[in-house]
């Protein structure tokens, strides 16, 4: 049975194409919805990966400027009035300790509302260097117990930069139970303005519940925030706050990457708190970002399927209709491969057949008119070919007969003249000398320095000529002469007019836009536009008809597209009073 299929498979097109039509609508369908599932996984973990990683920026700058806020709140003890009071320290009499110590936190209360902190603070309490505190609220037990901890040496340490240390566990601060039982304290050391006696320091305390108000705009559940220790600030889990975080990991590479925590594979970013060494590192669950994923993916089996019947049952309609025509469009191709040029074949039809048939024609076509323009270019060659023959006549006789001049010349002692007719045989020479039609950029400039140098002596030398080729540029392949006929019309129809005898003439070539260019430019009389786009017309219209007579310059732009092609034409620009250029486009050496 397989052998069977096998066979039908072979030497049925309609058996091919109905599998050939269903595979490819099957595998497409396939890849489209592994794509488009794998698309819409990446997608959404790469959003949410950009939603989380602005989050937790706009988290780092709003904790940042919390920090920075009770941080300008500890610059109270910078004041004239908290100095003054700081350096005569607290009065033994206990009325007036009172006064001193209520005129003190009076200061902090002021410098709060005049530095606008909008920040709660829960408590102000300074240490005095012999280890005194004096603390704005009555509950002072915790700070016995801190400052003998290793952070309250740090804060010395720093010379007066803020410190912040915590969190610190507080049974129901202030009789407050809403509030988180954990504060922070961001401590200064004091120093003295006024002397060089030690002042101690100040531990501003704030509860924990200020940060958590900060997160309140960012999705928590999996958020925390840790010092540098790694010690958990904060967590939506109180049970951790105060713990350390026992992931260990490399921190400057965390953003972005998947980690085991709690069970779940999680993606992890973070932003770093600058000037406190604080993190805040989001956690988001893997399989929450597959669900709308695997929703998704079923969608699109669904539709897959569907989709799949229905391109079966089009297959086989397809293949019926498809293999009548095929075998029409198979028999033009045999009479075609012969030699012979069928008759059009008869698209009935706007499909992938007719399309192919309406194809053949249009190929069919073009194979015989490619034909007639080789053989038409072809005999365009030949005749140019002949008329190069015929006008070698005139210039071997010429040529012999300058030679005899030249001779002539030296005897009769007149060497202006010997020298004319050197020059100007040299270029009969290299005009009815024989080979490639095409020669080197090098050839084509010596021809016209001879020319020119004829002119010269001619002129009284009036006019001068400039050459600036690269040697790079010299062996450029150029049709033979093809400088020589615009150096001429740059000289008769331009320098010949001018009145002044600073007329001169530029050879220059270079490359741009992938092509060699060379431009002929002179600074004669110019043209006017009328002129200018009666010549560019007679230019346009040589390109269209190439067999009719044309001007000099129509001739070099003929000889240049035989060789190179439409693309390789001249361009004219001039203007009247200020000169002509004319620039030539030739192929790069590679082309």
């Amino acid at each position: 049975m397989i052998r069977r299929s096998m066979h039908k498979l072979r030497s049925s097109i309609r058996a091919k194409l109905l599998l050939t039509l269903v595979l490819i609508a099957a595998l497409p369908l396939t890849a489209i919805g592994v794509i488009l599932y794998s698309s819409t996984v990446r997608s959404s973990e790469e959003q949410t990966i950009r939603n989380r990683q602005q989050e937790m920026r706009m988290l780092g700058v709003q904790l940042a400027a919390f920090v920075e806020r009770i941080e300008r709140y500890t610059r109270a003890i910078y004041t004239g009035e908290v100095q003054t009071l700081l350096n005569g320290g607290p009065p033994e009499d206990l009325v007036r300790y009172k006064r001193w110590e209520s005129e003190l936190f009076q200061r902090f209360d002021e410098w709060y509302g005049y530095m606008n902190i909008q920040t709660p603070v829960n408590n102000v309490v300074w240490v005095s260097a012999d280890g005194r505190i004096v603390s704005k609220e009555r509950n002072i037990e915790p700070y016995n117990s801190w400052i003998k901890q290793p952070w309250f040496d740090n804060v010395m340490a720093q010379g007066g930069q803020a410190v912040v240390a915590g969190p610190f566990r507080r049974l129901e601060p202030y009789g407050q139970p809403d509030r988180l039982p954990y504060a922070v304290v961001i401590g200064r050391k004091i120093n003295n303005t006024l002397s060089t006696a030690p002042l101690g320091a100040v531990l501003v305390e704030l509860n924990l519940s200020t940060i958590a108000a900060l997160m309140a705009e960012t999705d928590t559940s999996n958020v925390l925030v840790l010092d540098n220790a790694n010690r958990i600030v904060y967590s939506s889990d109180l049970d951790e706050i105060g713990s350390n975080w026992l992931l260990s990991t490399d921190w400057d590479n965390l953003s972005g990457k998947r980690i085991h925590w709690k069970g779940e594979e999680m993606f992890v970013n973070q932003t770093w708190l600058s000037g406190i060494g604080w993190r805040a590192v989001s956690l988001d669950p893997v399989k929450k970002l597959h669900t709308y994923a695997d929703s998704f993916r079923n969608t699109t089996i669904q539709v897959g399927l569907v989709a799949l019947a229905f391109a079966v049952l089009l297959a086989v309609l397809v293949a019926r209709r498809v293999s009548h025509p095929l075998r029409e469009l198979k028999e033009r191709m045999k009479q075609l491969q012969s030699g012979q040029f069928p008759p059009a074949v008869e698209v009935h039809s706007t499909d992938e057949v007719g399309q192919l048939a309406h194809g053949f024609n249009r190929m069919n076509e073009r194979i015989e008119n490619l034909i007639k323009d080789v053989y038409h270019s072809e005999l365009m060659r030949k005749q140019a070919q002949l008329q190069a023959l015929h006008s070698q006549i005139n210039p071997h006789f010429l040529y012999n007969t300058l030679d005899a001049m030249s001779a002539l010349a030296i005897i009769e002692r007149v060497p202006v003249l010997s020298q004319m007719s050197v020059m100007l045989a040299d270029m009969f020479r290299y005009s009815i000398s024989s080979g490639e039609s095409l020669v080197s950029l090098r050839d084509e400039i010596e021809q016209v320095r001879r020319y020119f140098e004829i002119n010269q002596i001619r002129y009284d030398y009036r006019f001068h000529l400039h050459i600036s080729v690269p040697d790079s540029l010299m062996a450029t392949p150029i049709p033979k002469l093809t400088l020589q006929p615009l150096a001429e019309n740059a000289i008769y129809h331009g320098l010949e007019l001018r009145p002044d005898d600073n007329g001169f003439l530029a050879v220059t070539a270079y490359v741009a836009d992938e092509f060699i260019r060379i431009e002929v430019f002179d600074n004669g009389i110019g043209m006017s536009p009328e002129t200018l786009e009666a010549l560019r017309a007679k230019l346009a219209m040589a390109a269209k008809h190439p067999d009719a007579e044309h001007i000099g310059l129509a001739n070099v732009q003929q000889r240049l597209q035989l060789h190179y092609g439409t693309t390789h034409d001249i361009e004219v620009e001039s203007k009247e009073g200020a000169g002509t250029n004319i620039v030539l486009k030739l192929p790069l050496p590679n082309e």
